[in-house]
């Protein structure tokens, strides 16, 4: 038997905007996910693609802090500039603050990614453009 993994937490994303927690069990399964709407709760209650999340350095296991990239949750026809970047906390991940809007987003793919903390302590993320390597693409959205 592990010491110190019962107990421990596996938070996971699904592309139409939840976030899932799972306790593991000292044998290495999961548990039934708690899931966080939050996301979605704040966006309408619609879909809302999460491509990504990371763990705020200030976080713990009571005071939880994610920074969460995501999208609308569109795979076609997504609307133009609907990228964000949001900080949720709590135990229930219920505190929802838009750090950063309007990110680039083409009609079917493209955006903003897996943000993750540098070793300066700063938030980094990949944004993709609303272009194919600079020239307009037809089929995938408008230039920028």
């Amino acid at each position: 038997m592990r010491r110190g993994w019962s107990g421990r937490k596996l938070y996971a994303s699904t592309v139409d905007g939840l976030i899932q927690r799972f306790t593991i069990n000292a044998d290495g399964t999961l548990s039934s996910p708690q899931t966080f709407k939050t996301i979605q709760t704040n966006n309408g209650g619609g879909a809302r693609a999460i491509t990504g999340f990371a763990f705020d350095p200030s976080s713990t296991p009571s005071n939880v802090i994610l920074w969460v990239s995501n999208s609308a949750g569109a795979l076609t026809n997504a609307p133009d500039w609907s990228g964000k970047l949001t900080k949720l906390s709590g135990p229930s991940l219920a505190t929802y603050q838009d750090v950063i809007t309007g990110l680039p987003r083409s009609v079917k793919d493209h955006m903003n990614n897996q943000p993750v903390f540098g070793p300066d302590g700063n938030l980094y993320f990949d944004q993709a453009s609303m272009t194919a390597m600079g020239a307009p693409d037809n089929c995938v959205g408008p230039a920028i």
